[in-house]
C-alpha cells in the first residue's frame, strides 16, 4: 500500500572512489540519523562514474510505532506491523491504539495479570476482559473503536472520551492526544 520504489542518478567523476562515496552515503544513513525511520536503502554495491541507485520507501508506521514502545520500555514493542495492519484492516488511524493502551495501561506495563489488556477494554468495577495474546487483543480492541466508537461518529480524543470513559474530566483525551502527537 505505502511502498514505492524511487529511482536516483548521480554522476560522479570516475576518479570519485567508490569506497568514500558509499561511507559517506551510510554516514548520512546511519542508524542514529534522527529521520532513519523514513528512509532505507543498500548501498552495499555502489558503482563509480555513473551511479544508478533504487531506493525503496517502505511504510514507517510499524517502526513508529516500536520505537515509541521501545522509547517507553513496553512490552509491547515489535508488535508494530500488526496494529499497523490491523488498524489499516478497520480502517482507523494507527496511532490510536498505541496511544489509549499508553493511557489505560502504560502500553502493557500496568495491567491485569496475563490479560493482554492495556485498553481498558471491558474492565469495570471487578470484572476484567482477558485476551489470549497481544494480537488477539490488537484484533478485538481495533475492530470494536471502529465498530463502537468510528462508524458512529466518536473519531477524535475528546469525542470518544464521551463513552470511552465518560467520567473523565478532560485528562483522558489530553493523554491520548499527547501520545498521538508523540506517534507523527
Amino acid at each position: 500500500m505505502f511502498t514505492a520504489l524511487i529511482f536516483l542518478v548521480f554522476y560522479f567523476p570516475s576518479h570519485s572512489p567508490k569506497k568514500a562515496l558509499a561511507e559517506d552515503l551510510q554516514a548520512v544513513y546511519s542508524p542514529n540519523a534522527s529521520y532513519e525511520k523514513y528512509l532505507a536503502f543498500d548501498v552495499s554495491s555502489v558503482p563509480t562514474g555513473e551511479i544508478s541507485q533504487t531506493i525503496i520507501a517502505r511504510d514507517s508506521r510499524p517502526k513508529i510505532v516500536d520505537d515509541f514502545f521501545h522509547h517507553h520500555a513496553s512490552p509491547m514493542e515489535g508488535l508494530g506491523q500488526t496494529i499497523v495492519e490491523t488498524a489499516d484492516k478497520y480502517q482507523i488511524p494507527f496511532g490510536y491504539l498505541p496511544a489509549i493502551g499508553f493511557c489505560e495501561g502504560q502500553a502493557g506495563k500496568v495491567i491485569p495479570p496475563e490479560s493482554f489488556n492495556t485498553w481498558g477494554w471491558n474492565i469495570w468495577g471487578t470484572n476484567v476482559h482477558k485476551f489470549t495474546s497481544w494480537e488477539n487483543a490488537i484484533e478485538t480492541v481495533t475492530k470494536g473503536l471502529r465498530k463502537y466508537y468510528f462508524d458512529q461518529g466518536y473519531n477524535t480524543p475528546d469525542t470518544i472520551m464521551t463513552k470511552y470513559t465518560p467520567s473523565s474530566n478532560g485528562s483522558w483525551a489530553n493523554c491520548v492526544s499527547q501520545f498521538l502527537n508523540e506517534l507523527r
